[in-house]
C-alpha cells in the first residue's frame, strides 16, 4: 500500500521526467533557428514597420470614411445616406462597416411614398480613399466614387 510519502515521490520523479523532455525539445529547436545577419534583419523590420504602417493608415482610412456621418433612422434600422446621387440612397450602418476593397453585392435603399425600396449593387472600398465605389450595373461594371452625407453644422 502506497503511503502519502510514497505518492509525493512518485509525483517528484515523473515531474522531474517531463522537465528533462521539455529540455531536450528545446534543444531541438535552438539546432533549427537560424541566424541572420545584419543587412537581413534591417530588411525584415523595415517589412514590419511598412505592413504596419500600411495597417494604420488603412484603419484612419476607413474611421474617417463614416466618422463624424449623418445617421438617418428609419423604424429600427440605422443608414447613411450617398450624397450627389441620382437618388437618395440610403446603406445599413452594420453593413457600411462590413465593406472591405473586395467588391460585394449589397443592398443600397431609397424611399418611395411610405416604404424603403432595395437596389442591388457593387459596392467596395478602396484603402487609399474615403469614398465608396459604387457599380449599379452588375453584369458590366463600371464604378463611380460617392461619399456619404457629413452632419450638419
Amino acid at each position: 500500500m502506497n503511503t502519502q510519502n510514497d505518492i509525493i515521490e512518485l509525483l517528484c520523479d515523473e515531474s522531474i521526467e517531463a522537465v528533462s523532455q521539455d529540455e531536450s525539445v528545446f534543444d531541438q529547436a535552438k539546432i533549427k533557428t537560424k541566424t541572420y545577419n545584419s543587412y537581413e534583419k534591417r530588411k525584415i523590420l523595415a517589412k514590419l514597420n511598412d505592413e504596419r504602417r500600411m495597417k494604420i493608415r488603412r484603419e484612419e482610412i476607413k474611421k474617417k470614411r463614416v466618422e463624424n456621418k449623418e445617421i438617418f433612422q428609419f423604424g429600427t434600422r440605422k443608414f447613411y445616406k450617398f450624397l450627389e446621387m441620382e437618388r437618395e440612397y440610403y446603406i445599413e450602418v452594420d453593413v457600411c462597416h462590413k465593406l472591405t476593397d473586395r467588391p460585394e453585392k449589397v443592398e443600397l435603399f431609397y424611399r418611395t411614398l411610405d416604404t424603403l425600396d432595395k437596389k442591388n449593387v457593387l459596392i467596395r472600398c478602396v484603402p487609399y480613399n474615403e469614398s465608396f465605389f459604387i457599380s449599379h450595373n452588375q453584369v458590366r461594371v463600371y464604378y463611380k466614387k460617392y461619399k456619404l452625407q457629413a452632419l450638419k453644422k
